[in-house]
């Protein structure tokens, strides 16, 4: 289900976790209703509220949004660990230089469905270290840097670092979107 940028019903599979973390970790960053996503897509916990203020000031001081153009490829990932209630993985992206970064983020199964695990600090991915291949990642396949249009939010195929240095894994959700456009 796709409700402007709330998006759930995610399968409890390490696909449905894979897709469930990429969606969610670029529309808590990018969505016009981040507070919803926040609201709805984020797991319990201290993550939360840290965003939330660390978010707030970042607009205050006019460092949000991130500019379209400026945002990182998805390039690969890999699963770190999976299992029914949580999925690590490893998301990989690009910058049109062609420098890549790997950074960490988790999904935990939570009432039902995948949520995005901030840590205390309010960021999903704190740390981005450079990779020089996609030697064992799976490549993220047809990745275009296009902009996509679903509805109530206009999303970058792509994905860009942002407030807490998390990555921002942009790509236009399919399921349940007919309305969508890539």
């Amino acid at each position: 289900m796709v409700e402007p940028s709330v998006v759930s019903g995610f399968a409890d599979t390490p696909e449905g976790a894979l897709v469930a973390l990429i969606q969610i970790a670029v529309r808590h960053l990018l969505a016009p209703d981040w507070q919803a996503v926040v609201a709805t897509d984020l797991a319990s916990g201290p993550g939360g509220p840290a965003y939330v203020a660390l978010r707030t000031e970042a607009e205050k001081a006019s460092q949000m949004p991130a500019v379209p153009g400026h945002y990182l490829q998805i390039a690969g990932f890999s699963f770190v660990s999976y299992s029914p209630t949580a999925a690590e993985v490893n998301i990989v992206s690009r910058a049109t230089t062609g420098a890549m970064q790997v950074v960490t983020e988790t999904v935990v199964w939570q009432h039902g469905d995948w949520k995005l695990l901030l840590d205390s600090a309010g960021s999903a991915a704190p740390v981005a270290e450079p990779v020089q291949s996609l030697a064992g990642y799976v490549e993220w396949q047809g990745s275009e840097m296009t902009a996509c249009t679903l509805p109530g939010i206009t999303l970058v195929c792509g994905a860009a670092n942002s407030v807490g240095n998390s990555l921002i894994s942009a790509w236009a959700s399919t399921i349940g979107n007919a309305e969508g456009e890539c």
